[in-house]
Parts: C-alpha cells; structure tokens; sequence
C-alpha cells in the first residue's frame, strides 16, 4: 500500500510541476507574441496619395530627392485622402528655404468654414524640409538650369513626404522616341505572354 501511495503522489506532484511549466512557459510565449506584434508595425512602407504622372511625360528624371512637407492639419488629412494634384508644382529657393509651388492642396472638409484659417488658400507656398547633402545637390542643379519637379507625395510611417524630381524638359522628339520605346517593350511583353 505504501508503496501505491507513494507512486501516486509522486504522479501526483510530477503532472502538477508539468501542468505548471506548461503555464508558465505558455503565458511567456503570449508575452512575447505580444511584443513581437506590436514591435512589427513598420511604417517604411511607401504608400503614394498623390502622383505627376504627367511630369514623368513632360520632363527626364535625372534624380529623385526625399524632402519633407510642412502641411496643417486638414491639408495633411486631404493629402491622405488623396485630394489634390501636383500639375504645373514646381520646387524653388525662396527666402525661408526650398519651397512647393502651385501644387493644389484643398481642405479636407471645404464646407466647414469653421476648422478652416481665415483666407484658406490652396494654392500657398509650402515649405519643404530637405538634408544639407541634397540642398548642395538641389543648388548644383539650379545653377545647371535643370527644374526641380514634385513627383508625388507619400506616407513614410506617419510622415508625408515628397519626392523632387532633378529634371530636364523634354524635347517633341524625345518624347516620340520615349513613346516608340514604350510600344516597343509592350510588344515584347505580349509575345513573350503569347
């Protein structure tokens, strides 16, 4: 009997040293599920709300430049709604540094004439925030007579950012020859499918 007894409660204590590790080891495992969930929000992803597509047809990149916006709030809101266009946008050198140019951004909510500053404007200058390496490049450019283009405005995370295109205009012969290239490749594309 002794012996019986013994055997059990040593079953006994070894299913509960067992079914505690389980515990623990399961609610750690939670806890670091947890963590790692919310460690992985990655805001690098590049989520385009506004292009100009039409500045890819009327000039030649020469080189892309990152620079941040300076929006309000309800223009940071239409931007993410994607309201707006950057037609006709040009980037220049003004008195508080570079500067966006006749790109419209409007209200998120035009009606409401309470959230909006007297004398909203669309159209205002908007300062762009760029590092000091790509203002030696946008200068260097600028004194080549070269046009600085906005692309598009994106979300890196939270942030809105732009993208300035170093540009060149094109001729009506380059732009022939850009789209015979295009037709081109498209007619590669389809024989390869085919």
């Amino acid at each position: 009997m002794k012996f019986e007894t013994l055997h059990v409660v040593f079953l006994w204590e070894l299913l509960m040293f067992i079914f505690f590790l389980l515990i623990f080891h399961t609610a750690s495992i939670s806890q670091n599920i947890y963590k790692d969930k919310h460690a992985r929000v990655q805001y690098n992803a590049y989520v385009a709300y506004i292009q100009n597509k039409k500045a890819r047809i009327d000039y030649e990149i020469l080189e892309n430049i990152q620079a941040g916006i300076s929006l309000r709030g309800t223009e940071a809101k239409s931007v993410r709604a994607g309201k707006g266009s950057l037609v006709g946008a040009q980037a220049r050198i003004g008195s508080k540094g570079l500067l966006l140019t006749h790109a419209h951004i409007p209200a998120f909510q035009e009606n409401n004439i309470q959230g909006l500053p007297p004398q909203f404007d669309p159209y205002r200058e908007r300062i762009l925030l760029i590092q000091k390496k790509e203002r030696a490049k946008i200068n260097h450019a600028l004194e080549n007579k070269y046009t600085l283009i906005p692309l598009s405005l994106y979300a890196q995370g939270r942030v809105i950012k732009c993208d300035i295109g170093i540009c060149k205009k094109k001729k009506i012969f380059d732009k022939r020859i850009s789209i015979k290239k295009r037709e081109i490749t498209r007619e590669i594309e389809r024989g390869m499918r085919e």
